[in-house]
């Protein structure tokens, strides 16, 4: 539990210096900031690659060798993000100079890297059963990144270089201090080694790609699709404010996982329906109540958060209200699915409806605007609900599938 109300607590800090970042300078000026942080965080997606699945699961069977294998995962994530950052700061500003602007995206794309590296680091952390140092090292970058900010505010500094730069700085020395306390031991990568990892992580790495290229590709098209620069901020910041939202709601999953493997092997349910039925319910509540806080309040809260400048936005999230009831029973579903040790089912509907969102949008973003999409994005959602459930289903009466891996790990 306190795994979760960690993540909770940094996700709420990381949203709170996003918001405040984005009044300060101001939509124009953030267009740049958030197409390319999203079009980083896209493409790295590809770099961390199910990585730190496999070293959780690797450190947590092995003592002897941990430390090489953290060693390796960040040598890999390092060789294959340096080559994603330079394929993006020479693709990307040549397709839209307008949007992605050089020095921006650089501090963006660096930045990501900076962050997938430490994630690495926690997920060692918490393999190692560590999780309270682990809590207070995230828990006071998060804090620094957002004092930094705000001290940045007070002196009136509105550079966007400067504001992304202090950021970046905070996130490696976070990264240094990581890697000095746990002393990664680090080895040359062999394409044997990738290999090795690849076959474990191919699952958890292509339902990560899936389900982040769904959720955050609309943004992404956005960019090459819009004529007017503000839409993406407008666009963008309604879908920040709701994905905060909803992202309180997936940290849950991190403990309902764990929780229902134990509850199902005590065999303290005979009924597996008895099992499930709470984590549903409780993870719908708290979709309803985000939804209804989304609905009534939507442009009370752009008009407090972001002032006048981001009022296009109230309208936008209030129209986000039902996708987070859906979000919320689709996490309760991927975590049944998950702990029901079937992840392999969920590759299906998530190529399904993010081939669709896309095509979707394509077609009709021209006549329907950014409404449109919030609209396709639910429907979507409604969709892989639908999905999910069918999957579900196929599960019943069939006993949990070992996911560990019994293949022999790259040699350290």
């Amino acid at each position: 539990m306190a795994v979760g109300s960690t993540a909770v607590l940094s996700q709420f800090l990381v949203m709170l210096q996003n918001l405040i970042t984005a009044r300060w300078i101001g939509p124009e000026l953030n267009v740049h900031v958030l197409a390319g942080f999203n079009a980083a965080a896209l493409g790295f997606v590809l770099v961390n690659w199910g990585f730190d699945h496999w070293l959780l699961q690797r450190s947590s069977i092995e003592d002897e060798n941990n430390h090489q294998y953290l060693g390796m995962v960040l040598t890999s994530k390092f060789i294959l993000g340096i080559v994603l950052c330079l394929a993006l700061l020479i693709a990307l500003p040549g397709l839209r100079p307008e949007i992605y602007l050089p020095f921006i995206l650089a501090l963006c794309l660096l930045d990501t890297l900076v962050d997938s590296l430490s994630n690495s680091a926690y997920t060692f952390y918490l393999a190692t059963n560590r999780f309270n140092q682990s809590s207070l090292i995230v828990t006071i970058s998060r804090l620094s990144r957002l004092a930094g900010t705000l001290l940045l505010i007070l002196l009136k500094v509105k550079s966007v270089a400067i504001i992304l730069g202090l950021r970046l700085f905070i996130d490696f020395a976070t990264l240094v201090y990581l890697l000095w306390r746990l002393s990664p031991r680090f080895k040359r990568i062999k394409l044997v080694d990738f290999k090795a990892i690849s076959q474990q992580t191919w699952t958890f790495g292509v339902a990560e790609i899936l389900n982040f290229v769904y959720d955050r590709a609309d943004l992404t098209l956005l960019a090459f699709l819009t004529v007017f620069k503000s839409e993406i901020s407008y666009y963008g910041t309604a879908l920040n404010i709701a994905f905060a939202g909803i992202a309180i709601l997936q940290t849950l999953q991190n403990v309902l996982v764990p929780y229902i493997i134990k509850q199902e092997k005590s065999g303290q349910y005979k009924a597996k329906k008895a099992l499930y039925i709470p984590p549903l319910l409780l993870l719908l509540g708290a979709g309803i109540a985000g939804s209804l806080i989304f609905f009534f309040f939507g442009q009370r809260l752009i008009d407090l958060l972001m002032g006048q400048a981001y009022r296009a936005a109230g309208p936008l999230l209030t129209l986000t209200s039902p996708l987070v009831i859906i979000k919320a029973i689709n996490v309760a579903l991927s975590s049944f699915l998950i702990a029901r040790q079937r992840e392999k089912l969920k590759l299906l509907p998530l190529a399904i409806v993010t081939i669709l969102k896309t095509a979707l949008i394509l077609v009709f973003y021209k006549s329907y605007r950014l409404e449109g999409m919030i609209v396709i994005f639910t429907l979507c959602e409604l969709i892989l609900l639908i999905l999910y459930a069918i999957q579900l289903l196929r599960t019943r009466g069939q006993k949990a599938q070992k996911t560990l891996q019994t293949e022999e790990a790259p040699s350290p």
